[in-house]
């Protein structure tokens, strides 16, 4: 119990974190980019006028944060409540590395957000959201199915063979992750455009899923239902992310999604370099 314990009290500081860094982020952009005065009006007090557009500026990515990651986390109190500690265990080992395929694409929506929301730079952002969408999804498909294929003996060789089971459970989440990834830029995109309802929808339509979908799954089939349902509410939200990106910026579905020519030259190029330096 003192694990369970220590386990619980991880994951609500991580939450709490987490929120305190959404909030901050949506504040600091409503008031370097999106008020009309720019960084000199931020070194003044604010006008009560605008205080509620910051509010909400900075509500919106918090309530949607909240959201997201009661996406990421309910499901271990399904696994908990219906398949027992052991499973809960090997459940999240494997979504804890799954989510840790996020921290790039994450960091990619975070510039885009700034990028967009600077005015100097907003005319071409929308072109540059678009290649770093489809580089990232084509990166992310390749890169999954090369770890689907030994995700079983990397679980077992860096946590002892009792966690092979963990890695048919991560591969059946990558049928989510891979679109999340995407959607995480979108997100970058659409709040730095002050578009913050769909961010939200979006969450709230995934944590609905994911609920309806661990009730009726995890008590049958156990942590792999948990697996199911996360990755269809990924997919759900991704999909709904997109058809707002693709209305948003007016491109067609096959300039963000499907990699160009020099994109498969450039990743060919980048993976040339990498195994020519672990060559030397």
């Amino acid at each position: 119990s003192g694990a369970r314990v220590v386990l619980v009290d991880h994951y609500y500081f991580a939450f709490a974190a987490d929120q305190v860094l959404y909030v901050s982020l949506g504040l600091w952009v409503y008031v370097k980019f999106v008020s009309p005065g720019g960084a000199s009006w931020s070194r003044t007090l604010l006008p009560r006028a605008k205080i509620g557009k910051l509010v909400s500026f900075g509500l919106f990515p918090w309530v949607s944060g909240f959201l997201m990651r009661a996406v990421m986390k309910l499901d271990y109190w399904f696994v908990e409540e219906f398949a027992g500690l052991e499973s809960l265990g090997l459940y999240s080992v494997a979504s804890n590395i799954g989510e840790t395929l996020f921290l790039i694409p994450n960091t990619v929506g975070l510039v885009v957000l700034s990028f967009v929301a600077d005015p100097a730079t907003r005319e071409d952002s929308t072109h540059r959201t678009a290649s770093a969408t489809r580089l990232f999804f084509f990166a992310m498909i390749v890169g999954s199915l090369v770890l689907a294929l030994v995700s079983s003996q990397l679980f077992a060789f860096a946590f002892g063979e009792e966690f092979r089971a963990s890695g048919p459970l991560l591969n059946r989440l990558l049928w989510g992750i891979v679109p999340f990834s995407l959607a995480n830029i979108i997100i970058g995109y659409l709040l730095g455009t002050k578009r913050l309802k769909p961010v939200v929808v979006s969450a709230s339509i995934g944590l609905a899923i994911l609920l309806t979908l661990d009730f009726a799954l995890v008590p049958r089939m156990g942590a792999s239902g948990a697996a199911v349902g996360r990755a269809v509410a990924f997919n759900a939200m991704a999909l709904y992310l997109v058809v707002h990106f693709k209305h948003a910026s007016g491109m067609p579905y096959r300039r963000f999604l499907l990699p160009s020519l020099a994109d498969i030259q450039l990743i060919k190029g980048l993976i040339h370099k990498l195994l020519g330096r672990q060559r030397t």
